[in-house]
């Protein structure tokens, strides 16, 4: 389910269905249904697992520190942290980018990434400190 979810902007709708879907995979297999009006925490808490929304946002973070201390290919980081700046806009909101994205999940801007990921213990307390900080919903 979570393949290729190290790269995906999510948004407060995916972020909404990925943890539906999670509970409600949890629930058939603890055979809970709907009908019983069993809170999903208590699925949560009976499965030993938290929403599935922190797993993914634990692996973007890893992975994107990842990209950013690669060494064996220099361009790496650069094409992590590529925005384009050309071309016109569509009328309407604005897409969620992806590193508008990593910017609003770790707090920190695009161009301090690079320099925070050079450390990896940093890093680590960065990641756990993201993943711990985000609202359930």
């Amino acid at each position: 389910m979570l393949y290729g979810a190290e790269t995906w902007p999510i948004s407060t709708q995916m972020n909404q269905l990925i943890n539906s879907f999670a509970t409600s995979a949890y629930r058939i297999m603890t055979g809970v249904k709907r009908l019983d009006k069993v809170r999903n925490t208590t699925v949560l808490i009976s499965v030993s697992r938290n929403d599935l929304i922190h797993t993914v946002h634990d692996r973007q973070l890893r992975f994107l520190g990842h990209m950013l201390r690669n060494t064996y290919s220099p361009l790496a980081s650069t094409y992590v942290l590529y925005q384009p700046t050309h071309g016109t806009t569509r009328r309407g909101r604005p897409q969620l980018n992806y590193m508008d994205y990593i910017e609003k999940l770790t707090g920190i801007k695009v161009n301090e990434l690079l320099e925070v990921s050079q450390d990896r213990e940093a890093w680590r307390e960065l990641v756990v400190a993201c993943v711990d900080l985000q609202p359930p919903d």
